[in-house]
């Protein structure tokens, strides 16, 4: 038979651990590899240029905006993850260039990559969460009609 100790030790522990799974947010992505190699080429000299803006441990994200001037020309911005709420929706794959994983959003249209048989966890605990207080991450890239990329805005502060 239990005893009332052991029935609150029981209920304590349960308790606990749901509030500790609590505390993370799960990202279960699929690998991604772009189709386009000068995308590539251009994120790898980015991360290779820019050491101090890119770190290994770090994730950052890539958005894609289509222009509403052409289907072939579009613009990209890379900025640091940050894990909220809104991120589990919004974040489909990954890709690892240069040893920097980036998150890619669901809503990329799919002419852009290929989906590899490659899926990752990502977890992330509520104190692994980044607050960056100095500043703003970005990079801004454009890509043209003739199919090269630019890039138009670069900062990186800390």
């Amino acid at each position: 038979m239990i005893t009332m100790r052991k029935a609150l030790l029981i209920i304590v522990a349960i308790i606990s651990s749901n509030c500790a799974g609590q505390n993370k947010s799960v990202l279960e992505l699929q690998q991604i590899e772009f189709k386009d190699i000068l995308l590539t080429n251009k994120l790898v000299e980015l991360t290779k240029s820019a050491p101090a803006c890119f770190q290994t441990n770090e994730f950052y994200t890539l958005d894609f905006f289509q222009s509403s001037l052409t289907n072939d020309e579009y613009y990209l911005s890379i900025d640091v993850f940050i894990n909220d709420s809104l991120i589990p929706n919004s974040v489909s794959y990954y890709t690892v260039i240069n040893n920097i994983t980036f998150f890619i959003s669901s809503k990329v249209s799919s002419n852009i990559y290929r989906v590899l048989p490659i899926g990752k966890k990502f977890v992330f605990k509520q104190n692994d969460i980044p607050y960056y207080v100095g500043g703003d991450y970005h990079f801004l890239i454009w890509k043209t009609l003739s199919g090269s990329y630019h890039v138009l805005f670069r900062t990186c502060s800390e």
